[in-house]
């Protein structure tokens, strides 16, 4: 830390005031998979590390990353072989990719239109007020009103440029798929009625095992993002017996 200040911003934190401020910088949420094959409910996707949901609880422990990605990982690498080597590729019908190309550049039929770069620094700065470290029914409820503001404007988003590499051009799908990951964080917020980890709602301070010891599960039926409750599998026994010993020598509170 001391070198990367001295070689980043010249400044000696020994001697002088670092600005210290919170960030987000890790996602506790992510695609559902199977706990033993890490494989989604999309036959043939996998995923895993951050894109992944499940292994991390309400809040990351730091270091734990490194150690998700090399554990899952490596289950990934050996259940996505498996299963491609008793699969064979499935032709796309060609309405199916047709349809998608034409949706990633229709951007450039919009001529006048609004800037993505403009769309997604209003995405941010809406996002980083009312969905925060500090959340209340309010702010979340105000925040899903300006993002649905921001998913019409989207339709209107304008870029230039050529079909080969186009930073302008990946800011706009950037800004689509923004908007869907913010409407699911937002709907979950709204849904969760108390604080747990990571999620702090200041209108329900305290954690509710009663009521809330569930995952949230977003998912989009009839184009719409709904929002349902999965109960926490139980731990399996040899990882209570796990549990217990750390907690006995002191490694876990």
């Amino acid at each position: 830390m001391h070198d990367q200040f001295i070689t980043y911003a010249d400044l000696d934190i020994t001697k002088e005031r670092m600005e210290v401020a919170p960030t987000a910088h890790y996602t506790m949420g992510g695609v559902k998979i199977d706990s033993e094959t890490c494989m989604s409910c999309v036959e043939g996707l996998f995923a895993a590390g951050e894109a992944a949901a499940g292994v991390h609880g309400a809040n990351r422990l730091g270091g734990n990353s490194l150690a998700d990605i090399l554990v899952f990982g490596r289950i990934v690498g050996k259940c996505a072989a498996k299963y491609a080597k008793k699969s064979s590729l499935k032709k796309i019908p060609s309405s199916t990719s047709e349809k998608e190309y034409q949706r990633i550049i229709d951007f450039f039929d919009n001529k006048g239109g609004i800037k993505p770069q403009k769309l997604k620094k209003k995405i941010q700065e809406i996002m980083w007020e009312y969905v925060g470290i500090v959340r209340d029914k309010g702010g979340l409820t105000t925040a899903l009103k300006e993002v649905k503001k921001i998913k019409k404007d989207s339709k209107k988003i304008s870029v230039k440029g050529s079909l080969k590499y186009n930073p302008e051009w990946i800011s706009a799908m950037d800004v689509v798929n923004m908007l869907d990951l913010c409407e699911a964080i937002i709907l979950s917020a709204l849904e969760r009625g108390e604080s747990r980890g990571a999620h702090h709602r200041e209108d329900y301070p305290e954690k509710d095992d009663k009521n809330w010891l569930v995952n949230i599960v977003c998912s989009i039926e009839k184009g719409r993002l709904e929002i349902s409750k999965s109960e926490v599998p139980k731990l399996k026994d040899e990882l209570k017996e796990t549990l217990k010993g750390a907690e006995a020598i002191g490694e876990l509170e």
